[in-house]
């Protein structure tokens, strides 16, 4: 649907059996390779296929980086590998920026981010899969070769890359009902001075 619609679910189970087995195609001793999932599902379905392989001499270690993982557990990403060890990070775009972890060699990316919208039809914000724009591919590219080589995986056509994927991702403000947050303003600041805020926004509504 050119990046107009959200993938179905058989489309994103297969994705995650692809990233997995790219993921086990390149890795190596010592260091970590970087998935990028749209959400804590993905993110539970890839672990489930990688610790159910046996290879002997080999140690996966699976990484969890999500909004809802405790913060002491996404900083274990950090820890140095052991011989025999490889590092299997699998996050959502949590992980698209301001972070470096310096063993990642290899970013496999799904294409496919949650992202909250307004349903028309329901008048309700609902998270829903969507396809990231061109600026979130870079980022997620930027998370290999800042110290030292890396490669990245893309597992979508360099067509849907160049003609379909939006440049940049819709401000959350224009994707939300205003109603809630009009009136928290509202309970802030004088009533005239809300819609003054609103103007002045980055992108206003």
């Amino acid at each position: 649907m050119r990046c107009n619609q959200a993938p179905n679910a058989h489309y994103v189970e297969s994705l995650q059996k692809l990233a997995v087995q790219v993921a086990l195609a390149v890795a190596r001793e010592e260091s970590s390779v970087l998935i990028f999932v749209p959400g804590m599902a993905d993110i539970v379905a890839i672990f489930e296929d990688i610790e159910n392989i046996v290879r002997p001499g080999i140690k996966y270690r699976c990484i969890p980086i999500h909004g809802d993982v405790p913060f002491e557990e996404q900083m274990t990403a950090f820890d140095t590998l052991g011989k025999g060890e490889i590092k299997i990070i699998v996050a959502t775009n949590a992980a698209e920026s301001s972070l470096t972890l310096p063993d990642v060699d290899h970013v496999i990316c799904t294409g496919l981010c949650k992202e909250i919208v307004y349903n028309v039809q329901s008048h309700r914000q609902i998270l829903t899969c969507n396809w990231i724009s061109k600026a979130s591919a870079t980022q997620r590219k930027g998370r290999t070769g800042r110290v030292r080589e890396g490669n990245v995986y893309r597992l979508y056509p360099r067509s849907t890359y160049e003609q379909d994927m939006s440049p940049f991702e819709i401000g959350e403000i224009h994707r939300m009902p205003l109603d809630s947050l009009i009136l928290n303003l509202r309970s802030i600041v004088k009533e005239e001075c809300v819609s003054t805020m609103l103007a002045e926004c980055l992108e206003p509504p």
